[in-house]
């Protein structure tokens, strides 16, 4: 319901709220903090419990509904303005609370809008919308979003607002330089390459730029710096990509600036790869890769399929951190001169709220000049007018149709579709995704995706158990062996061999951890004396985690108490917990790859890195008074990092969890 007296919304920035002309005042602290957790999912109801999570994710206060309950009330004599009718703007219902605010009259929703125009423009070939869509995205933002405001759903937001605006701006740089005027985003890229120094694909545009300016040494000098800020945080070197560029530079020979429309797009393609897809295959191969010989085969022999003419699907599963991305990279990068025609789309977790837009970027990002040749200029995969999720629903089969004439139209040349991150994706492509798999019997296409087991969603599933059975090639990506991991610090990175045995011990094979490792280790060899875990590694850790749900996240924490090692019934008379309600938690934990099933009931962390974090997570006065709790049988017990007795080991990490038998008393609750 859109509210007669409109309230406009803007969360670009610090959050402001109007009602017509008339500002209003939102407070501060959590009152505010509610405010925009009911504005980011504005026209839907918004449970207590999901307000409570919101606000203090797992570390809710006594009386957190009542105080929810007076943030609302507050809110509402906020919003009435002096009688002109709250209850049409933040409605309560018996299971939660609606704030309604219309799609033109919120910021946030218009960032979609733009977004979403901007894509279909660069799909179409029609640099000069895309440029002013990106410059009104832009122009929303009036300082860091949700700035100033408290909780766990705000600073998940933030970050997340911060990568799209990385994202547009890097875009709308690239663009520029296409459209050749690149003199005019040199400052622009310096500054953003000066916020986010290890961000390559931005070191990329601006060495760019400087050479299309005719400033060939500085954007050598560009490369050097990138070069030794990656050798010096993460001992690896720069990207093929960006490892490429420089070769350009150094020959000397200045390659022409693309021009706007159709032709400037098909400028850029190279044996059937735009230029989008060219940069992501590149930025996706890692400097070394090793390991996963029979996944790559698996990869290399359905590209065979396709190009002899056989359809077919792939389905990579696995944990973050397991390098599912460099995977494809490296598999797909036979296709580069190539007769293959690729596109490829990465899903975030912004995705979801626009119908099609993973299907329409990946489709887009087609060389323009087979999808002239098939007669689509652009993807158009959505008919005008459907600016609904409903109303794309309903439009659904139009869009597998234009889809499979673009397949029909291709002329038995092989396509191959890849979306990454797919766990991400937006329903509607989910469903198209489906009826693509069935096309792959009839025309040479290869679908390719990638996926995180968690978070858990009933369409994924539906989709992975419906084309696993009817022939997708699907494959869980695990973690490197210790060899491997040893082969990989010693190609990436340049620590001593004390170091890397502890690389390898902690990070359990993740590569994702392997690197954050390893990189500290460069600095700090010590790693078995580190006093704390360093803060990029424990940042790594927490993406890993950010997956599951709060409650599986807190009994992890419980588990790490316990040691490495523990059985589901220590665990569950330590926690405190129900049965039922333990094992859920449990269950999402061994779905994720943290946990590992020893048999017998036993459990085991996977990677002793996750487990150090966890337990550092806890405050040392809580972890004292827990483990006096439970009782400690053997006070000399060996800690799983340090090589004395923990009753020597004074840091702020110490370490006495390996050897616990817990009393049939809970844990008590802690804080993290």
């Amino acid at each position: 319901m859109v509210p007669t007296a409109e309230l406009r919304v803007s969360l670009l920035g610090e959050p402001r709220a109007w009602r017509g002309d008339s500002p209003l005042k939102l407070g501060n602290g959590l009152q505010a903090a509610a405010f925009v957790a009911l504005a980011l999912r504005a026209n839907r109801v918004v449970t207590r419990s999901e307000l409570v999570t919101d606000l203090w994710g797992d570390t809710r206060p006594t009386g957190a509904s009542s105080r929810i309950y007076t943030y609302i009330s507050a809110l509402r004599r906020i919003l009435d303005g002096g009688g002109r009718g709250a209850e049409e703007v933040l409605e309560s219902g018996y299971s939660g609370y609606r704030l309604s605010i219309a799609s033109d009259d919120l910021d946030f929703a218009l960032l979609q809008r733009y977004r979403d125009n901007a894509r279909v423009s660069r799909a179409a070939g029609d640099l000069g919308g895309e440029l002013s869509s990106l410059d009104l995205a832009l122009g929303m933002w009036h300082g860091e979003a949700l700035g100033g405001v408290p909780g766990p759903l705000a600073l998940s937001w933030r970050g997340r607002l911060d990568e799209v605006k990385l994202a547009l701006s890097a875009r709308r740089a690239s663009l520029m330089i296409d459209l050749g005027r690149p003199d005019e985003v040199v400052d622009e890229l310096k500054a953003l390459a000066a916020l986010y120094p290890v961000r390559e694909d931005i070191h990329h545009s601006l060495m760019l730029a400087l050479f299309r300016s005719g400033r060939r040494l500085e954007a050598l000098e560009v490369y050097r710096e990138a070069r030794d800020v990656l050798v010096d945080r993460f001992g690896t070197e720069p990207g093929a990509a960006l490892r490429a560029l420089r070769q350009e530079v150094l020959s000397g020979s200045a390659p022409a600036a693309t021009v706007p429309g159709p032709a400037g797009v098909a400028a850029l393609a190279d044996h059937g790869l735009s230029g989008d897809v060219r940069l992501r295959i590149a930025n996706a191969r890692p400097a070394s890769f090793v390991g996963r010989a029979g996944e790559l085969a698996r990869i290399r022999t359905a590209l065979a399929g396709v190009r002899a003419g056989r359809g077919g699907s792939l389905w990579v599963n696995g944990a973050p951190g397991t390098g599912k991305t460099a995977l494809l990279g490296e598999g797909l990068a036979d296709a580069v001169g190539g007769e293959c025609v690729i596109g490829w789309a990465v899903a975030d977790e912004m995705s979801h709220q626009v119908p099609l837009g993973v299907l329409e970027e990946c489709v887009g990002n087609l060389d323009s000049a087979f999808r002239a040749h098939v007669g689509q200029s652009g993807p158009d995969l959505v008919a005008e007018g459907a600016a609904t999720r409903a109303d794309t629903r309903l439009r659904l089969g139009g869009v597998i149709a234009r889809v499979r004439a673009l397949l029909e139209c291709a002329g038995g040349r092989p396509l191959v579709l890849v979306v990454d991150d797919l766990h991400w994706a937006d329903d509607e492509t989910l469903l198209v995704w489906r009826h693509l798999h069935t096309m792959t019997r009839r025309h040479p296409l290869l679908l390719v995706t990638s996926c995180r087991p968690l978070p858990r969603r009933r369409n994924l599933d539906l989709l992975r158990m419906l084309v696993t059975e009817s022939g997708c090639d699907t494959f869980e990506l695990g973690e490197l062996s210790d060899t491997e991991v040893r082969d990989l610090l010693r190609s990436a990175h340049t620590a001593d061999r004390r170091a890397n045995h502890a690389v390898v011990t902690m990070s359990g094979g993740n590569p994702a951890f392997v690197h954050a490792i390893a990189a500290q280790a460069a600095v700090a060899p010590q790693v078995r004396s580190w006093p704390a875990t360093p803060d990029p590694v424990v940042e790594v850790v927490r993406d890993h985690l950010d997956c599951l749900s709060g409650g599986t996240r807190d009994m992890l924490r419980q588990a790490s108490l316990l040691g490495v090692s523990h059985s589901v019934g220590e665990l569950l008379r330590a926690s405190g917990k129900r049965a039922h309600d333990l094992l859920n938690f449990v269950d999402e934990a061994l779905a994720g790859g943290v946990l590992v099933d020893l048999g017998g009931s036993r459990l085991r962390f996977r990677h002793p890195v996750v487990r150090r974090v966890l337990y550092e997570s806890v405050p040392v006065a809580l972890r004292r008074a827990a483990l006096h709790e439970v009782g400690v049988v053997d006070t000399t017990a060996l800690s799983t990092y340090w090589s004395r007795p923990v009753e020597t080991h004074t840091s702020a990490h110490e370490d006495v969890g390996d050897r616990l038998v817990p009393s049939s008393r809970s844990l008590p609750r802690y804080r993290p």
